[in-house]
């Protein structure tokens, strides 16, 4: 028994893992087998015990029935009678004889089933009663009538074997054992549908929902048993079940979405390294799936360094135990990115570590973001030093090229010395070109469209172009002689031609040719169509080649934008292009580039005409003999350069003009309390100590004082932005300027308030 019940596979081991039918068949067989065995032997038992009683009972009643009939012939001792009554027991096969004798057990009558029956000869010795032998029942009853004796009678009856009984018992044993089959079978029935088929379906639904997660299936209710309980209670169990998986899929839905459309790369590897979890995001980059990379590690997918690197990052964050934060570089298709990657461990509830998860977020932008901030931080502060340069430089410029054309106005031509001052005003007009070049680059010029002849720039810009691009590029110039007029600001053209130049150079590393070329162009209406930004109509064409690398589509789509650049760090801000695209919008042009990869680079810039021909709008030098610019009116001398405007106040003295000087706003407006008489116009710089031009005139509005005023400079930080809500209604004059613009510029000015002036 120990043995059975310690082997699973084994006696009651293996029939306890037999389906729960087949157990209660063999229970109900087996119970319906004991219950046959039990009914067979209580029958065997009761016909044991009741046999002899039966029988006696049964002899007894037969034998006084045939005593009450034979009393009334024994009475008249009529034996024929008697013997006919005892031949009527021939009806009842179990009666093999029958005597009737007289009160002296004489026989009077007597009837045998078989001839030679020796029974009569036995009455005599035969006691009162019953007497069994082993095959017969002998009975001898006393006949009697009112108490008087009347005789005796003996029956014997023969009684069957056991053997001769057995198919008796076997019928009884049939019926027995058909009822307690047909009630098993009604017992089994009702427990299948009510019991077995309930639990069997139930153990069906359990496996399905265990093996293949299906929590849509349920099981039919049987009623208010503990089977319908147990059917109720599991069918709510799986309703449970079901919610939850449908949440626990929802939020896994959400966070395999959450995680897939993150632009980081996140992964999640075990403590050795190997790979259970990436992303979207690693896949699209590293050009792998999950399937492919589940149980690699970084040794099996990146090169040795990198994954060298990978790996002890995620040893970090596994020895220390909480997050950490690194920079990692990460190769990809388009080169080297730099990423900063947060590493953490992932624990169990039981708090160990099973897992190392990663985001890593690409700053490679940012990085170039903060490279471009510092270039061009770098190129803002060349350019205020370039700025500042040109601003003392403009000044001494003015008072340079001024007193030279006043020598030289001076001076016969004859003289040796007019043409020494001839050469030094060329000089100074040299200078004063190239501090227009670094206003153009420091982007601190204040803008004077006026009307160009384009050949004329290129011309005057060719030698620094020259000196710029080195001496392994060589320059071409093609430019068209009946070229048409522009009205641009010269100084923002020529910036254009120093970036696309500088451009080209950079894009010839072993040398090559630059050209540049002019000439006139009508766009009609299909490019306008195509270039919203222009109308159709004459333009001028600028256009700037180079035989250098070209570019590819990709890079030509981000051209313009500002910070987009194709070199190194360090090597380049990305605002050049941008410049040359807003200066040419801003100029009411259009711009074009056609390039492809190892042809070279065409820029083609396309400015509107205007309605003049000839060479370009005059500056003016000399002053003009006699008096168109002269006049008496009181002019307030605002700046702060004491050559400058010593300078200024000859030339307008010269002119007839009474001069008033202040060195800053401030003492103009002290001046201008301390004038008896009017002041008909202020000629001011813009920038000053203590208080610059723009703030004067804020001051002279405020204090209702309408007075005209001319700002005057050679740098403004910001532009003409510098000058506020007075950049419009006010006039402005560039420095260097010469005696004849600031002559002219003066009496433009007084002419036109003296106009507008109602008349008393």
């Amino acid at each position: 028994m120990v043995s059975i019940m310690e082997d699973p596979e084994e006696g009651w081991g293996r029939f306890r893992n037999l389906p729960i039918q087949r157990k209660l068949f063999f229970t109900i067989a087996l119970t319906l087998g004991f219950a046959i065995l039990v009914a067979s032997s209580a029958l065997l038992i009761y016909e044991a015990r009741s046999f002899r009683p039966r029988t006696l009972e049964k002899a007894e009643s037969r034998a006084e029935m045939l005593a009450e009939i034979l009393v009334p012939p024994m009475e008249f001792d009529d034996s024929a009678t008697c013997a006919a009554y005892l031949r009527t027991l021939r009806h009842t096969p179990d009666i093999s004889s029958a005597v009737l004798c007289d009160t002296g057990r004489n026989a009077i009558a007597s009837y045998s089933r078989t001839a030679g029956d020796p029974f009569p000869h036995r009455v005599r010795t035969l006691p009162t009663g019953p007497t069994f032998g082993p095959h017969e029942l002998m009975y001898l009853l006393p006949v009697s009538d009112h108490g008087h004796l009347l005789g005796y009678l003996a029956l014997r009856e023969e009684l069957p074997s056991f053997l001769e009984r057995l198919p008796q018992y076997g019928i009884m044993l049939s019926v027995i054992a058909l009822s307690l089959l047909a009630l098993a079978a009604m017992l089994a029935l009702v427990l299948k549908h009510t019991v077995t088929a309930p639990i069997v379906a139930l153990a069906g639904i359990a496996k399905a929902v265990a093996e293949d997660k299906d929590y849509g299936q349920r099981v039919k209710s049987g009623g208010k048993d503990e089977v319908g309980s147990m059917t109720a209670a599991f069918n709510m169990m799986l309703d449970a079940l079901e919610q939850r998986e449908h949440s626990l899929l929802e939020s896994r839905a959400l966070l395999q979405s959450v995680i897939d459309n993150s632009m980081s790369i996140i992964f999640v590897k075990d403590p050795e390294g190997r790979y259970i979890l990436i992303n979207r995001r690693f896949e699209d980059i590293f050009h792998v799936s999950l399937q492919s990379v589940r149980g690699r590690t970084d040794r099996d997918i990146f090169p040795e360094e990198s994954a060298e690197a990978y790996r002890a990052g995620d040893l970090r964050a596994l020895a220390g135990g909480r997050p950490v934060e690194m920079e990692e570089q990460i190769p990809q298709d388009d080169g080297r990115h730099t990423y900063i990657t947060v590493k953490y461990p992932l624990r169990d509830a039981a708090g160990k570590v099973y897992a190392v998860c990663g985001i890593a977020t690409d700053i490679t932008q940012i990085k170039n973001y903060e490279e471009q901030l510092r270039q061009s931080q770098k190129m803002e502060a060349i350019g205020r030093l370039a700025g500042g340069i040109s601003h003392d430089f403009n000044n001494l410029l003015t008072a340079i090229n001024g007193y030279s054309m006043m020598a030289l106005q001076s001076v016969e031509a004859a003289n040796s010395i007019h043409g020494f001052l001839e050469e030094i005003l060329k000089a100074g007009e040299r200078a004063a070109g190239l501090t227009r070049q670094l206003l153009a680059y420091s982007r601190k010029q204040i803008l004077e469209p006026r009307i160009w002849n384009l050949n004329e720039i290129v011309m005057d810009i060719e030698k620094m172009l020259r000196r710029l691009i080195g001496e392994d590029v060589r320059l071409t110039t093609r430019l068209a002689p009946d070229l048409k007029m522009v009205k641009v600001d010269r100084g923002q053209l020529e910036q254009i031609i120093l970036n696309l130049a500088l451009n080209a150079r950079d894009a010839m590393t072993g040398g090559g040719e630059l050209i540049v070329k002019t000439g006139n162009a009508f766009l009609d209406g299909a490019y306008a169509a195509t270039h919203p930004e222009v109308a159709a109509g004459p333009y001028v064409q600028l256009e700037v080649s180079d035989t250098g690398s070209g570019m590819n589509r990709q890079v030509m789509s981000h051209l313009f934008e500002p910070f987009f650049t194709t070199k190194e760090p360090g090597k380049g801000t990305g605002l050049g292009l941008s410049v040359v695209y807003g200066i040419v919008q801003q100029s009411g042009g259009s711009i074009s580039v056609s390039s492809e990869p190892g042809k070279g680079t065409t820029f083609s810039i396309y400015l509107p005409t205007t309605p003049v021909s000839g060479t370009s709008q005059p500056e003016g030098g000399k002053l003009p003999e006699g008096g168109a610019f002269r006049g008496k009116e009181t002019v307030l001398l605002v700046e702060d350069e004491e050559v400058v405007r010593r300078f200024t106040r000859h030339i307008l003295e010269a002119q007839g003009y009474a001069v008033l000087e202040a060195v800053d706003g401030v003492k103009a407006l002290e001046a201008i309390a301390g004038h008896a008489g009017p002041v008909d116009l202020i000629l001011s710089d813009v920038v000053m100590p203590h208080m610059g031009g723009p703030e004067l005139a804020e001051r002279l509005r405020k204090e209702s004082r309408d007075i005209p005023m001319l700002f005057i400079s050679g740098y403004a930080d910001g532009g003409a932005a510098s000058l506020g809500p007075f950049a419009d209604g006010n006039d402005f004059l560039q420095k260097p300027f010469s005696p004849y613009n600031l002559a002219k510029k003066v009496r433009e000015i007084l002419d036109r308030v003296r106009t507008s002036e109602p008349e008393s």
